[in-house]
């Protein structure tokens, strides 16, 4: 119920305007009642009036409280001394310490008396390490990094935003649609900062650079000084370099240190290498190769314990070479960032919202995305509906995620996704943030995107259950598309 005010304020009020405008005067308390000022002085004006005929004044009268005495103000310090007093001191005089058109100090305009122009903004670059010069044909966490941080604290740049660094898929090589959401791309790992710790020899390096430029050259096109990288050459020449690394990582008498106070450590650490090991020894073995992991035969398809116990055995010397690998990327990445950080230099990391369909996350979590329950192949598909760019839409093809049960177990897999991504970086900025409040959904049989629909998203308690686990959690909400009101309330 909304409350009126007094009749003696509301009266003031209507006989004078500008008292309703007026600042409330300070109360204090007065024979155990507690009056305003103003009261105070009605009952003084009152107790001076003449008394009407007739009327018996009391016995007693008490006398009208007088208010308290304010401090009395001190009279402004001439403007000569007030300058004189602000000059020693190493400030700036103030305007009124000078008359109208009078000479100011030379203090006026010194960096003491300059207002902050700090409001909060940071300017900052998106490149991926792949897009840096590097020693085997592709950008790595190497010198061409290092010196990139160099360069963008010279221009006074305090971000550096990459793009995903998980593996991307074989075909298009798009690190939108990886085939692990916490792994890393081992296509970034410095061979030449491998040779520098002799996990590798400079034999080596040359062999491979050799390699490349043959491969390079038989081409249809050969590559130019600005020519897109060729990252099926590449990665057929680099793979074997990273697993001769992993291999004197695993075995060679002089990285012991390493590899027990390192390697194993993190390797505990990080369990979720084991699937990720796995999965890639079985997508490269040769009666899988070119299917998709719901085309495997339905024991490894449904991650039948004695199927996957089987494998593990059978590739156990590949699943350590995979985790080493990993192990050295996380390793040079960490120094890479505590580099940048050094140099004034934030790191921004990028998640999609989707992982790819064919990817280590799916195959090792089927019951936390939309897939056919016989089959395991997804069910339904991410996209976006149709727009001013696109007549059809856009089809993604990533499968949907079974949101009922991320919140049943409390989106476990979310917040050791977000955990991971805060490990590495700074600050993550999320692709696609708006299908946190509605997504669209899209049959996975459709060959465009137009008939699709929208669907409720976890919104807010994806984010309450991240900051119970995490606590507070940097990231920068990429809101592009069809944006409706409860996106920007989510944001």
């Amino acid at each position: 119920m909304r409350r009126q005010p007094s009749r003696g304020v509301a009266a003031a009020a209507a006989a004078d305007p500008a008292a309703a405008d007026a600042p409330a005067q300070p109360q204090r308390s007065v024979g155990g009642r507690r009056t305003s000022t103003s009261s105070r002085r009605a009952s003084s004006t009152a107790s001076k009036a003449p008394q009407q005929d007739g009327a018996q004044a009391p016995d007693k009268q008490r006398p009208p409280r007088r208010a308290a005495t304010t401090a009395s103000k001190r009279p402004a310090a001439p403007a000569k001394k007030r300058a004189a007093a602000a000059a020693a001191a190493g400030r700036a005089p103030p305007l009124d310490a000078a008359p109208l058109g009078g000479r100011l100090a030379p203090a006026y305009s010194s960096g003491a008396n300059m207002p902050s122009w700090q409001k909060g903004r940071r300017a900052g670059v998106i490149l991926h390490p792949t897009s840096l010069p590097g020693g085997l044909g592709v950008g790595d966490l190497g010198p061409g990094a290092l010196a990139f941080v160099d360069w963008l604290r010279r221009a006074g740049a305090s971000l550096w935003q990459v793009l995903p660094l998980v593996p991307p898929d074989p075909e298009f090589f798009s690190p939108y649609s990886g085939l692990d959401a916490n792994c890393g791309n081992p296509l970034l790992v410095s061979c030449d900062a491998l040779a520098t710790e002799g996990l590798l020899s400079d034999e080596d390096l040359g062999a491979a650079r050799a390699e490349l430029a043959a491969r390079q050259a038989a081409s249809p096109a050969p590559p130019s000084a600005d020519a897109a990288v060729d990252f099926s050459a590449v990665a057929a020449v680099k793979a074997p370099l990273l697993a001769k690394a992993a291999r004197a990582l695993l075995s060679g008498p002089r990285f012991q240190a390493l590899r027990d106070l390192g390697f194993r450590r993190w390797r505990r650490a990080n369990p979720w290498v084991e699937d990720s090991a796995l999965f890639d020894c079985l997508r490269r073995r040769a009666d899988l190769e070119g299917q998709m992991w719901w085309e495997w035969p339905r024991d490894l398809r449904f991650r039948e314990p004695g199927a996957l116990e089987q494998a593990r055995r059978a590739h156990r010397r590949e699943i350590d070479e995979f985790a080493a690998v990993q192990f050295l990327f996380d390793r040079q990445w960490a120094a890479l960032k505590a580099y940048a950080n050094s140099r004034g230099v934030g790191i921004v990391g990028d998640m999609p919202i989707y992982v790819g369909g064919m990817s280590a996350d799916v195959w090792a979590n089927p019951g936390l995305f939309e897939l056919d329950a016989k089959t395991l192949a997804p069910r339904a598909v991410s996209g976006v509906p149709p727009d001013a760019f696109s007549a059809t839409g856009q089809l993604w093809g990533s499968p949907l995620y079974r949101w009922p049960a991320h919140a049943k177990d409390g989106y476990a897999w979310w917040s050791s996704r977000m955990a991971r991504h805060t490990a590495l970086f700074d600050e993550t900025r999320v692709d696609h943030f708006r299908a946190f409040a509605g997504y669209w959904a899209v049959d996975a049989a459709a060959t465009t995107a137009m008939g699709g629909e929208w669907r409720k998203g976890p919104g807010r308690a994806l984010f309450d259950a991240l900051e119970r686990r995490l606590g507070k959690v940097p990231i920068l909400a990429e809101d592009l598309g069809v944006i409706t009101t409860d996106v920007v309330e989510l944001r």
